[in-house]
């Protein structure tokens, strides 16, 4: 294992190592769900956790993260943060601008009187 990154769940710290191409792979679909607030979008995330965890151990199951104690939901997003990056994806805390040469969102009506100070016809 060349690099070893920590999360934090239930308060301890655990480590996780480098990711496999497979690894990559299977994480990919993964982050698309992570903002569901589904059962689908837990599932992810706990999978997420544990395919980053068991590359540091990898004889831990899927049950062993579920029942890690302590564990507080405000610990996810920055795990799944860590996680991301370590596995080359960029991750964005908010909306950038578009790059130079793209479009911006259109403003509706309301938001356009309140840029120019004027009321929409």
């Amino acid at each position: 294992m060349g690099n070893t990154n920590t999360i934090t769940l239930g308060g301890q710290e655990y480590p996780f190592g480098d990711f496999t191409l497979g690894d990559i792979e299977e994480l990919q679909p993964l982050f698309a769900l992570i903002g569901d607030d589904s059962r689908q979008g837990a599932q992810a995330r706990t999978t997420i956790i544990w395919m980053a965890l068991r590359t540091a151990n990898p004889n831990l199951t899927v049950a062993q993260v579920r029942a890690i104690p302590r564990f507080k939901i405000p610990e996810i997003l920055p795990a799944i943060r860590k996680i991301a990056i370590a596995s080359g994806l960029e991750w964005q805390d908010e909306p950038k601008d578009p790059p130079a040469g793209e479009a911006k969102p259109v403003a509706s009506p309301g938001e356009q009187a309140s840029q120019t100070g004027t009321s929409p016809s």
